[in-house]
């Protein structure tokens, strides 16, 4: 696999994917961030953004959000998610089920 190789061999690398991407849909965490953290050794740590001017591209399926110039943006690190080797069995649904809550709740109280 290509991502644990590159990770393997930069000893602190990071890689950063969106859960619910690219095809959607919104706020549905899928399987492979939780697989790349599971193989590579590495925990999932949710990000959340929140802009203050923005615009909103609400025909895209997930409301691709354009910051504007001389802006508030808010970036918040929520508490990592572990995975583990039998995590897999059921495709990750606990961790995902807990990285949903965690941008719903974002979402809604931001």
């Amino acid at each position: 696999m290509l991502i644990r190789k590159i990770i393997k061999d930069e000893a602190k690398a990071s890689v950063a994917i969106t859960f619910d991407g690219p095809l959607g849909p919104l706020h549905e965490p899928k399987v492979f961030p939780f697989a790349v953290a599971l193989f590579t050794k590495r925990r999932v740590v949710p990000i959340s953004i929140n802009v203050k001017k923005k615009i909103v591209l609400n025909n895209r399926w997930d409301k691709f959000i354009v910051p504007l110039l001389f802006n508030n943006i808010n970036v918040y690190v929520h508490d990592p998610i572990d995975v583990d080797k039998k995590d897999l069995k059921d495709e990750f649904e606990k961790q995902r089920k807990e990285a949903k809550k965690i941008m719903l709740e974002w979402e809604e109280n931001n």
